[in-house]
C-alpha cells in the first residue's frame, strides 16, 4: 500500500522534474533476480540522479526511531537521501540498529555497489 500511495501522490504532481519508477520486487535474495534496474533503466545506462528506496516493516512502530509515526533508513550517512527526506517533514532518523548491519543485508545494496544511492526505509 505505500508503494501505490506514493505512486499516486506522484501520479497527481504534473510539475515532476523527472521519471519516477515504482517497482515492486522479490527475488533479491537469488543473486538481485527481482531487480532488472540494477543493470540500468529501460532504455540506457544508469544516470547518476538515480536513487532506490526500499520501503519494508510499514505500520509496525519502532522504539528506537521513536515510536508511532516515526521512521528509519538504512545507511542514512550514505547520501542525502535522509536529510532531504527530513526536510520534507517526513520524521526520520538514522538506523537505530546499526550493529545489525542492516544495510549491508538489505534488497538495497545490489544498487549500493553500483554507485546509485540505495536506502531501505522503515518504521
Amino acid at each position: 500500500m505505500a508503494v501505490l500511495g506514493a505512486a499516486r501522490a506522484l501520479g497527481a504532481d504534473r510539475r515532476a522534474k523527472r521519471t519516477v519508477i515504482f517497482l515492486a520486487t522479490t527475488g533479491e535474495e537469488l543473486g538481485t533476480a527481482g531487480h532488472p534496474l540494477v543493470r540500468g533503466p529501460p532504455g540506457g545506462a544508469a544516470r547518476p540522479d538515480v536513487a532506490n528506496l526500499e520501503v519494508e516493516m510499514i505500520g509496525r512502530p519502532d522504539s528506537l526511531a521513536g515510536g508511532p509515526g516515526k521512521g528509519w533508513l538504512t545507511g542514512f550517512e550514505r547520501s542525502t537521501m535522509g536529510e532531504r527526506l527530513a526536510a520534507a517533514g517526513i520524521p526520520i532518523v538514522a538506523d537505530p540498529r546499526p550493529g545489525e548491519h542492516f544495510f549491508e543485508r538489505s534488497d538495497n545494496i545490489a544498487f549500493a555497489l553500483r554507485g546509485i544511492p540505495a536506502h531501505t526505509l522503515s518504521s
